[in-house]
């Protein structure tokens, strides 16, 4: 009997239009140990999405971006992707963008937020095997698309 091999980080596809605040959640990301892919342009993400060798757990998304908001993006992506699930990232409150908010399995995190709060939500739409791997910091890879 062979032991199974470990299991990999979860991968989360990240996509914020704001280069900072992109570069602050994909370090919390990797340092959490997820596997990330980020870009700032919603065309990109969906790119990277309709590649089926490229594995991924989760859709990490501003929701008011200039060239496609975040919900538009997450409906196109379920055409290539339909269990995925997405999180949401706003600073506008839960309350006010409670309309967009439709189909698919989605969490929503206020900006600004704390580092807990966000991977707090990662877990509940990941699940607790997700968490775990990624605690372990196996498979670390980074993709960055800053195109």
């Amino acid at each position: 009997m062979t032991a199974d091999p470990a299991p990999s980080p979860a991968a989360i596809l990240l996509v914020e239009d704001d280069e900072m605040i992109m570069d602050l959640v994909r370090n919390l990301l990797e340092l959490s140990g997820y596997t990330v892919m980020s870009t700032y342009l919603p065309d990109v993400a969906l790119e990277l999405v309709r590649q089926s060798s490229i594995h991924m757990d989760l859709l990490l998304t501003d929701l008011v971006m200039p060239q496609m908001n975040g919900t538009e993006l997450y409906r196109r992506v379920l055409d290539h992707r339909p269990d995925l699930p997405v999180l949401y990232m706003s600073g506008y409150s839960d309350n006010s963008v409670g309309a967009l908010l439709d189909g698919g399995r989605f969490g929503f995190v206020s900006k600004p937020f704390t580092p807990s709060v966000l991977l707090e939500k990662i877990e509940q739409l990941l699940g607790a095997e997700a968490w775990t791997r990624a605690q372990s910091g196996q498979g670390h890879e980074v993709l960055d698309s800053r195109q």
